[in-house]
């Protein structure tokens, strides 16, 4: 419990060097602010083509509509249209924008010896790829069905810290699992990971779930947090 403490003051520490590793390392920086940009570029386009075609959408649905009538269809549709756009970029910033993550947490874990630069060869790589896809499909089940539990005994009264628990340990195990998959671990690794750092693992997510209560924090700060997760795991190993 004392080195849990012990690690978890130093966590602010380690993310605001990330912060200066990230700002000082044009290569790095520049794989980190890729998402935002594709993210900025999906929302722009989808919010243009969106907003552009709201009077025949609005007259579709209102059959010619004028006065106060049209003007809250088309409040209603720009509404709409805002989000659908905001949810686009979302998913653009964290499918194509997360292959830029993941490179510059390559670059972090190359830097600290946990990838070697030479590669591995391309027929243990896609085997390796294969099992990491499993695991990750076994991860993510594990924390939907901890995540549904959690939920539940939130209603229980007297224990309703423990959601609040669980739901820090599965943001830990989150930040972990991204760090874990470009290493290319299998389950067993993973889990054995997670075994021996529980109180780690703990101890980080309650961190991330402080800073992510900061309007927008998880948003920017998300490129150091991962940075940081990776000095993180590997105190771990």
């Amino acid at each position: 419990m004392k080195q849990t403490l012990k690690d978890f003051c130093s966590y602010p520490v380690l993310l605001f060097k990330a912060c200066i590793t990230l700002i000082t390392s044009p290569k790095l920086l520049i794989y980190a602010l890729i998402p935002y940009l594709i993210a900025l570029i999906i929302f722009c386009i989808s919010f243009y083509f969106g907003t552009k075609y709201i009077d025949d959408i609005v007259n579709l649905i209102t059959e010619k509509a004028s006065g106060f009538l049209y003007y809250v269809f088309g409040s209603l549709a720009f509404f709409i249209i805002c989000i659908i756009a905001s949810i686009l970029s979302f998913v653009g910033m964290n499918t194509i924008g997360g292959f830029f993550i993941d490179l510059m947490l390559e670059k972090i874990l190359i830097k600290d010896d946990l990838i070697h630069q030479d590669g591995i060869p391309l027929k243990m790589f896609f085997l390796r790829s294969f099992k990491s896809i499993l695991a990750d499909m076994f991860i993510a089940f594990i924390v939907t069905l901890s995540f549904t539990s959690s939920f539940a005994l939130g209603f229980i009264p007297f224990i309703s810290i423990i959601p609040l628990l669980i739901g820090c340990f599965l943001l830990g195990l989150g930040m972990f699992n991204r760090i874990m998959s470009i290493l290319l671990l299998g389950i067993s690794k993973r889990i054995n990971f997670i075994k021996q750092n529980k109180l780690r693992t703990l101890s980080l997510g309650i961190f991330f779930t402080f800073i992510f209560l900061i309007p927008f924090a998880n948003i920017i700060l998300m490129p150091p947090c991962l940075i940081m997760t990776c000095k993180v795991y590997k105190q771990g190993i």
